[in-house]
């Protein structure tokens, strides 16, 4: 009952506030509020609550560490899984769709949401299917994809093997390079046969 009391008698924007200070005391939580406000476009505030956008503003400061490109899972409001994508440009959907795919992944809605003036990008992707699995991998997943994007980790259906077999992102490489070595040592075989096998007998690769 007091939460939906706050709800109604509070802005979106001081419910965040609120949030912000919790996490970092009072000045500090100012001080981002309005580095990347003090509004919010009403997009942003449609598909993000008060207490996820309060993680949005903490993950952009890393993104320079991460060449631009901060990828992390959290819960939408409907009890939906979102994969949240941070950028300091924007993604091109068209080219996100299959990488998602690659990745095993199902997207049903996406949105692109500016903030701080247009200088970063949020992507908010709600994934379908059984999100326990995606939930129970989303620390590899999340790295996997932050890597991809940024050019670190090819881009191909090997990567649903992060998913598939429980693999790290590192063991999906070394996935690719014996894989590389197959088809060097017996030309008779076709990456993309090779591929399907792998994805056909996770528990196979995982051991």
């Amino acid at each position: 009952m007091r939460e939906t009391l706050r709800a109604v008698l509070t802005t979106w924007e001081e419910r965040l506030l609120g949030r912000l200070i919790e996490r970092l005391g009072e000045h500090p939580a100012f001080v981002m509020l309005h580095r990347y406000g003090p509004t919010f476009p009403a997009l942003y505030r449609e598909v993000t609550t008060p207490a996820v956008a309060a993680e949005d503003l903490a993950r952009l400061a890393q993104l320079g560490d991460a060449e631009g490109v901060v990828v992390y899972c959290t819960r939408g409001e409907g009890g939906g899984l979102q994969l949240r994508i941070l950028t300091d440009h924007r993604l091109s959907l068209m080219a996100l769709i299959p990488t998602l795919r690659n990745f095993g992944l199902v997207a049903t809605d996406e949105t692109q949401a500016p903030l701080g003036g247009g200088a970063y990008t949020v992507h908010v992707v709600h994934l379908g299917g059984d999100p326990t699995v995606v939930r129970a991998r989303c620390g590899d997943l999340c790295t996997a994809l932050g890597w991809t994007l940024t050019g670190h980790l090819q881009d191909d259906p090997t990567n649903a093997l992060i998913l598939l077999a429980a693999l790290s992102p590192a063991e999906v490489r070394l996935v690719r390079t014996v894989r590389g070595y197959l088809l060097q040592v017996n030309p008779t075989l076709m990456e993309g046969g090779v591929v399907r096998t792998l994805l056909a007998y996770p528990a196979a690769v995982a051991a």
